[in-house]
């Protein structure tokens, strides 16, 4: 049953993909798929317990067949649209891209291959585990499974404290009677790496981006929060992808691309509400918009994203004393203005280093490389510096912020750490942008040329 079920979850999602008339190839747009499937399933879920409709394997299969048939029809509606279902699959391209391998290619392959296989079977076989996950996450979904409804589950204070995507999400799962919904996180991270990989090779070199895909998804931060229920790797997911496919659109202006950033970024806040990365997009897609000419572009954007955005943000503001985006701005201007600290910025700053250095560092120093030492760099990057800068610098004020709204600012270093892995993906696709180097060059110059067959 529970393999229906996350196939039904991957045709939702497909079919997202072909209203949108989404020009990727057939991995691209599995994982895709699965990424937007399941996180506006979760919020369509989340929309059914608003309205008191009780959660169940029927509920539940009957809303999502429904919405399915309805993009079906949709689709044989649309002018100059194939429903052949052809998922691009050629034999003989295929063939002709192994050939075209490396053996270095070969070999990064197959280390990726284990790592999707390792952490999928993992992912199956291994209960939920970790406090939040047990206390919070889980324990929702658990509820919302047992008595199909919501309200008791998160009516507990701490409990309106993060969006129900990741128990959504769950909840499917033990609707189909399934014991661990680890394999949720599993497929992200698997969907992380072939994404980052088919959004790369465009840009650069295939061995640098095999290379750099390698990078991603054997990080410390990455590859841990693979084998926890957390919401982490999935804000890290949809945030990541939410960023490079604004900077697609950017760099090549199709418009499906545009529609895919502002999915991704919506669904990470419907993850985690409470970074604010996503000013920062926002910002440079208003400034670009404009400078560009290209006003129904950007409303486009703000459309879908707000509409995912502030599900979470009114349900929230009927339930309990919450601030919205323009109250936090409000309070984080009359903190400011109440004159800057720079005492406490220095506090900060100590404060930051002393827990992400030894997650950091690396991909910094990668990045830093990138930007002082590029090698045939690759055109747009000046933007995914300024979103990598300015997402660095949003943290340093969120953090001032934050030091002055919570007396505990301090000992929160772990949650720092667990956090801190959103910028892992974004540094390390930047600096490849700007490291693309030619390898084969590379290694035919130290005489190991025939290994390279």
């Amino acid at each position: 049953m529970v393999i229906l079920g996350i196939i039904l979850t991957f045709i939702f999602g497909w079919l997202i993909l072909e209203n949108l008339r989404v020009e990727e190839d057939l991995f691209s747009k599995l994982s895709l798929s699965y990424l937007i499937g399941i996180g506006i399933q979760t919020l369509f879920m989340f929309y059914m317990a608003l309205f008191n409709i009780k959660l169940t394997l029927v509920t539940v299969s009957l809303m999502m067949l429904t919405v399915c048939l309805g993009l079906f029809i949709i689709l044989t509606f649309r002018e100059k649209v194939n429903i052949g279902w052809k998922f691009g699959i050629n034999p003989k391209n295929y063939k002709k891209v192994y050939k075209s391998l490396t053996l270095v290619d070969k070999i990064i392959i197959l280390i990726l291959l284990g790592l999707g296989m390792y952490s999928l079977i993992a992912g199956l076989y291994w209960p939920v585990s970790g406090w939040d996950a047990i206390a919070l996450y889980d324990f929702r979904a658990k509820v919302f499974s047992v008595t199909g409804y919501m309200n008791d589950a998160i009516s507990r204070g701490y409990f309106f404290g993060y969006p129900l995507m990741t128990s959504m999400a769950h909840t499917w799962v033990y609707l189909l009677g399934f014991k661990y919904p680890q394999f949720i996180y599993s497929l992200m991270y698997i969907s992380l790496g072939i994404l980052f990989y088919s959004s790369l090779k465009d840009y650069v070199d295939r061995t640098t981006s095999l290379l750099f895909t390698l990078l991603v998804l054997i990080s410390p931060p990455v590859f841990a929060n693979a084998a926890f229920a957390y919401t982490n790797l999935p804000y890290a997911v949809y945030f990541f992808l939410g960023t490079i496919f604004l900077y697609r659109w950017i760099t090549n202006k199709k418009r499906y691309l545009l529609v895919i950033a502002a999915l991704m970024m919506g669904l990470s806040t419907w993850v985690r509400s409470t970074e604010p990365f996503w000013i920062i997009n926002l910002m440079i897609l208003s400034f670009f918009s404009l400078q560009n000419k290209k006003i129904v572009d950007l409303f486009l954007y703000a459309l879908i994203f707000f509409w995912i955005q502030q599900s979470w943000s009114i349900y929230l503001s009927h339930m309990v004393s919450y601030m919205g985006t323009s109250a936090q701005a409000g309070q984080a201007f009359g903190i400011l203005k109440s004159g800057f600290d720079f005492q406490r910025l220095g506090e900060i700053l100590a404060f930051i280093w002393t827990n992400t250095i030894n997650i950091l560092s690396p991909y910094i120093l990668i990045f830093l490389l990138s930007i002082f030492f590029p090698v045939n760099q690759a055109p747009g990057k000046k933007y995914l510096c300024v979103l990598v800068t300015g997402n660095m610098l949003l943290l340093l004020f969120g953090a001032y912020i934050f030091s002055y709204i919570f007396v505990g600012w301090s000992q929160i270093g772990e949650s720092l750490q667990r956090m801190v892995i959103t910028f892992v993906p974004l540094l390390l696709y930047t600096a490849a942008m700007g490291l693309n180097i030619d390898w084969k060059a590379v290694i035919q110059k130290i005489n190991l040329s025939q290994f390279w067959k």
